[in-house]
């Protein structure tokens, strides 16, 4: 392979990446035997695509070690580097997908949960704007529950530390 792989439709983007190894069971003398149970995984760094572009010698066998993506005509390319030496390994990947469209009753939004609410606000705001008769107070309440819904989800995903930095911007020099 070149290291090049065509992701599946509806794959935004690629967050993190690994390596997964098995492991060696015994070392013949013509043919090595992976264990079908147990892995190792081993984290890939991501590069920047013109990082990637700037690589020599892309044709280099080894563990993969570093990844980068590539968006072209609707697909996005996962590529790797180096490319895959004999050993049988697989590319376990955390991706961005698109939500699935609902085009029957019986099928589930792909939407978390915490969201509903904020989701429904926004669309009987958005609802509103286009119906004669709303008031504007009761369009701007909707407006504004949809913001604090949207808000609360939001701080649900947010990162959890007790360390924050925040630039300090200086005029002159």
């Amino acid at each position: 392979s070149d290291g090049t792989f065509s992701i599946e439709n509806g794959t935004l983007g690629i967050l993190d990446a690994l390596v997964r190894t098995p492991t060696l069971v015994s070392s013949g003398t013509s043919a090595n035997e992976y264990s079908a149970t147990e892995y190792r995984d081993i984290p890939m760094a991501r590069m920047s695509f013109t990082e990637f572009h700037q690589i020599n010698d892309k044709q280099k066998s080894s563990r993969p070690t570093s990844f980068t993506t590539e968006v072209s005509n609707q697909e996005l390319r996962l590529k790797i580097w180096p490319i895959n030496d004999t050993v049988p390994r697989s590319i376990v990947y955390l991706a961005i997908v698109q939500p699935d469209t609902v085009t029957r009753s019986t099928q589930e939004l792909d939407l978390m949960n915490r969201y509903v609410p904020a989701v429904i606000e926004g669309l009987a705001y958005r609802l509103g704007k286009g119906r004669k008769g709303v008031s504007s107070e009761r369009l701007m309440l909707l407006k504004n529950d949809y913001k604090e819904l949207l808000q609360e989800a939001n701080d649900a995903d947010r990162e959890r530390t007790s360390v924050f930095f925040r630039p300090v911007i200086r005029k002159g020099y």
